[in-house]
């Protein structure tokens, strides 16, 4: 039993990572859909990777926004920046996460 419990205790502190290494089917679906949101409606003006290749649209890499902000931002469309009625909620949701992961 001894010998099991170094074991026991790396399992434990490995566990909360896999489903950064390995997540549910559900989130690669949530993943897969806001990846498509995002290169059919965003990456053309703010990049593939949220660096836009010209001054006119926000750098996203390290915005501070919440989801509020996104969600006027997508109904409003400010200046430049065309309006999205169209996305759902539930997208607008997925659309954030993937933006926090270009922090």
């Amino acid at each position: 039993m001894k010998r099991l419990l170094p074991f026991a205790v790396l399992l434990l502190l490995l566990a909360p990572g896999c489903a950064l290494v390995d997540p549910s089917p559900q989130a690669k679906v949530e993943q897969d859909v806001a990846a498509k949101l995002w290169l059919t409606n965003c990456a053309g003006c703010h990049g593939l990777n949220g660096q836009p290749s010209d001054t006119i649209a926000r750098d996203l890499r390290n915005w501070p926004g919440s989801f509020q902000v996104l969600d006027s931002t997508l109904n409003t469309g400010p200046s430049v920046m065309p309006k999205f009625p169209e996305i759902d909620e539930a997208s607008r949701h997925l659309l954030f996460d993937y933006i926090k992961k270009f922090h």
